[in-house]
């Protein structure tokens, strides 16, 4: 799905439910439902291949959306999958009308960005591969689940593609000192060598990171396609590029996008990493160039600061 992302191609998904995994009647010390295709031998992937621990986790919080929604597990679960990047429209099975009806109740509504975000990282941390997701999300969102009450950085905003020579942009912190601490996302063109024919493909991070002296396995912890148009969510968890908790101080959030060509934006925030203070950071923008084309790549930028 990365690639659907980076070429903007639709995907159609085909047993969203997983042959009825994913609908609510799987439960830990609940027998199999007879009536259901796993028990009849119609699901695609046999039974003696699937990890049900792993469902019943993924399970244990569609039930507690479910519950938060007033809609059934099936109803979360599809409704999930509509939101994410590249997905047009879901391929359902229904063995009754009153099954049909409930998969149909999926639609006109949506989850809040919390709960798909607590989804998002109960399926990284239960090992389910998320469309365009890299190393370094994948783990945020492990460590989101693990400990939900800990001292977090959410960044959000609204990204619109533009064309040739745009679209790219990174997020990383800096401490007091404006040594780079944490690199949370940079594009794939720009890390991995188009920084070096490209120079005007933000140079601020490229200042900052030296890709050209990283290996390319710590360039992939951070780095991702280029994301479909929507709103798009990070998570700083308080640690440093080597995995290691950084010490309470000031630091600064910066999100730089190239726009068209030398034209560029950077956005940046001040923020007390240790603070018992919840806030909504104010977030300051310097453009570069004359940004004519493409000036609303990126839009609506939110930073919140959540305490323990």
């Amino acid at each position: 799905m990365p690639l659907g992302i980076d070429q903007q191609v639709g995907s159609i998904i085909w047993s969203p439910l997983a042959a009825g995994r994913l609908g609510g009647c799987y439960r830990r010390n609940n027998s199999m439902p007879q009536d259901g295709r796993v028990a009849r031998g119609g699901a695609p992937v046999r039974d003696n291949v699937v990890a049900y621990e792993r469902l019943y986790n993924i399970i244990d919080v569609l039930d507690e959306v479910a519950a938060e929604t007033g809609k059934a597990v099936a109803q979360v679960a599809l409704n999930w999958l509509l939101q994410r990047p590249t997905v047009c429209s879901l391929v359902i099975g229904a063995s009754s009308e009153e099954q049909l009806r409930q998969n149909l109740g999926a639609v006109d509504w949506k989850l809040t960005a919390e709960q798909m975000q607590r989804l998002d990282a109960a399926l990284v941390a239960f090992g389910i591969c998320l469309q365009g997701c890299t190393t370094s999300y994948a783990k945020d969102r492990e460590d989101a689940k693990e400990t939900p009450a800990g001292e977090r950085l959410e960044i959000s905003f609204r990204f619109q593609r533009g064309g040739i020579a745009s679209s790219q942009y990174a997020i990383w912190i800096e401490d007091e000192t404006g040594k780079l601490v944490r690199t949370l996302y940079v594009t794939s063109f720009t890390a991995k060598g188009g920084y070096e024919y490209r120079k005007d493909a933000v140079p601020t991070w490229v200042a900052k990171a030296d890709p050209k002296n990283r290996i390319s396995g710590n360039i992939d912890a951070f780095t991702g396609a280029t994301p479909r148009n929507g709103t798009l969510h990070y998570v700083w968890d308080g640690k440093n590029n080597e995995g290691m908790p950084v010490s309470k101080g000031t630091y600064m959030v910066f999100i730089e996008g190239t726009l068209y060509w030398e034209s560029r934006v950077v956005f940046s925030a001040k923020l007390h990493w240790g603070s018992c203070e919840e806030e909504s950071v104010l977030v300051s923008s310097r453009y570069y160039g004359a940004p004519s084309v493409n000036k609303d790549m990126i839009t609506d930028l939110k930073v919140f600061h959540m305490a323990k």
